[in-house]
């Protein structure tokens, strides 16, 4: 059962990878012993605004991210230039946020603890 198991967070953090996600990051780091973007994880922890306000961005006119209206970016957009956003939210989206609301915190003090548990940051 457990090659299964190591097998699916493998399937699912490739498919993960590509978004920078430190949670992923350090579940399949932590859960497999193979190494992790942790370096990608801490860039996304230190980018992500603590005061978890969800801002309006308005990413859709932009030239630089080669994306047509309507569509999302080819990459994910760093968190200095995207509205605060759960887990299960697409890093994709380049227009949200309402300036009325606030992000729940465990987006990141949920992978910070994980990956200091686990010791793969310190």
């Amino acid at each position: 059962m457990r090659a299964i198991y190591a097998a699916s967070i493998k399937r699912t953090w490739d498919f993960e990878r590509v978004e920078g996600n430190p949670l992923w990051n350090f579940i399949y780091g932590a859960s497999t012993g193979d190494a992790c973007d942790v370096a990608t994880a801490v860039k996304a922890l230190r980018e992500i605004p603590l005061d978890f306000i969800q801002w309006k961005t308005r990413n859709s006119h932009r030239a630089d991210l080669k994306s047509r209206e309507g569509e999302p970016a080819r990459e994910p957009l760093p968190w200095t230039e995207r509205a605060i956003h759960k887990w299960d939210k697409s890093p994709f989206t380049l227009d949200s946020g309402n300036d009325m609301g606030e992000g729940d915190p465990t987006i990141w003090l949920l992978p910070y603890w994980m990956g200091r548990y686990h010791r793969l940051i310190e």
